[in-house]
Parts: structure tokens; sequence; C-alpha cells
């Protein structure tokens, strides 16, 4: 995924030896790439923003049903 903004920021998600790693290496062929522009992202993931107002906003190419579960993913601080 990508936060879009004045500096991008690229992140992968994969699959590897029966769990998921969160990644900052680019993947060439995604199955699914999901942008989201970083002015919104910390109202998405703080569910300061409805997944329907954040669908508005966020542009997911290839697999579409997989992308959309970054809708629901929620941001915790510590």
């Amino acid at each position: 995924f990508v936060f879009r903004g004045e500096k991008d920021k690229v992140w992968s998600l994969r699959f590897q030896e029966e769990q998921w790693r969160l990644t900052d290496e680019v993947t060439v062929n995604p199955r699914t790439r999901v942008i989201v522009p970083d002015r919104f992202a910390w109202r998405i993931f703080m569910k300061a923003m409805s997944r329907e107002a954040a669908a508005d906003h966020v542009e997911v190419t290839g697999d579409k049903a997989a992308g959309s579960h970054l809708l629901n993913l929620i941001a915790v601080m510590a």
C-alpha cells in the first residue's frame, strides 16, 4: 500500500512462512495496490472517518476484495 502525499511511503504486506509480514520493500508486481492520500490516512486508521467515506478517497487496483480490507485496519499508538 502507498501513502501518497508530499513524500510517498510504500509498504508491502506478504504472507511468507505461514505468517503475514509487513515490510517497506517494494513489490514489483503486487496482487493488489492500495493508494491512500496521506491527508486522509490518520482519519481512516483512527476511525475518525467511516469506511464508506474513506472508500471515496482510496484507490484500489488489482484484487479489490483484498485491498478493501485495508480500510478495516486500526492504528494503535503507544
